[in-house]
Order: C-alpha cells, then sequence, then structure tokens
C-alpha cells in the first residue's frame, strides 16, 4: 500500500511508480491511499482489496530525498518516487516511461468538452518549488507551432501562478 498526500502533480508522478512496480512485479497486488483518489479510479495496476492492516508493505511515498540527490544525477521527477519505492522494500523497480499513468472509463472516453479534441497544458504552478516550471515563452512556441491543428486548455490552482498565452483556453 503506497500513501501520499500532496498535490494532484505529485500524485500524478506516483502513477508511473505504480505502473512501473506493477511491470516489473506483475503478480503484486498494489493499493494506494492518496489526497487525489479520482486519479487512480479505472487505474488496471491497483488491487483495491489491498488493506493497510492487511499489507506486507505500507510505504509513505516520498520523493524529497531522491529529489535532494538532483544535483549528483540526472532523471526525470517521476523516477524519484520509484527510486523511493525501491529502496523501501529492498529492489529496484526498472523506469517503463516517464508520464503519467491514468485511465478513463467508457463514459469519459466519450465526453464532449465543446473543444473537440485537446491538449491540457499548465504553464506555470505553485510558488513553493518554482524549479518545476517550465518557461511560459516555450508554452507559446508549442502553442503557435501548432495553431490550427491542436486546441489547447490550460489547467491550475486559481490561487497559482498561470499566465495567460495567445490561443489558449484557460
Amino acid at each position: 500500500l503506497l500513501k501520499q498526500f500532496q498535490s494532484p502533480g505529485d500524485i500524478l508522478m506516483l502513477t508511473a511508480a505504480v505502473r512501473d512496480l506493477k511491470t516489473f512485479k506483475p503478480s503484486w497486488k498494489i493499493n494506494v491511499h492518496t489526497s487525489c483518489p479520482e486519479l487512480w479510479e479505472n487505474n488496471i495496476n491497483l488491487s483495491p482489496s489491498v488493506k493497510e492492516e492487511y499489507a506486507d508493505f505500507v510505504i509513505d511515498s516520498d520523493y524529497k530525498h531522491e529529489v535532494n540527490k538532483s544535483h549528483q544525477r540526472k532523471f526525470h521527477f517521476s523516477r524519484a518516487f520509484t527510486d523511493h519505492i525501491g529502496e523501501s522494500i529492498g529492489i529496484d523497480i526498472p523506469i517503463s516511461g516517464h508520464g503519467p499513468d491514468i485511465y478513463f472509463s467508457d463514459v469519459e472516453q466519450k465526453w464532449d468538452t465543446g473543444h473537440g479534441d485537446y491538449w491540457l497544458l499548465n504553464a506555470g504552478g505553485k510558488h513553493d518549488f518554482t524549479a518545476k516550471w517550465w518557461n511560459p515563452h516555450h508554452y507559446q512556441k508549442v502553442v503557435d507551432h501548432f495553431a490550427g491543428a491542436i486546441k489547447f486548455l490550460q489547467v491550475g490552482g486559481a490561487g497559482h501562478y498561470h499566465p495567460d498565452l495567445k490561443g489558449v483556453t484557460n
């Protein structure tokens, strides 16, 4: 059982670690207890029957120790959770990808947002750790490059920094 109660972006990166752990140990039953249970709906890698009181391992998933090593080695942020989980249970979990692992229901896949096909972006973030931000100028270059081909919707918390971009629906 993995526990993690930080922000949605952190929980998204934990989905990658769960995917990698399940890929490496397909017979293991894995479950999570997080601050964003909606991100785990329909996730094929989870076994909801796993409860904390019966779990072989209960891990407070963390990435700070690994992120603090970032000046010594270069890796994608999602690997920090995978490495922490592996260290916690004494295994080396191979990385299978760097993106989050989200599963949409059949109903969700049929939703009509009124925007057609689109990409979500978050050109900003919270002020507590601005190193996670990508320069908004670069986001604008991506949007401009795909103008007319891809619609972009920007997401983010109301109290956080999210600059207006041309050609993007906020």
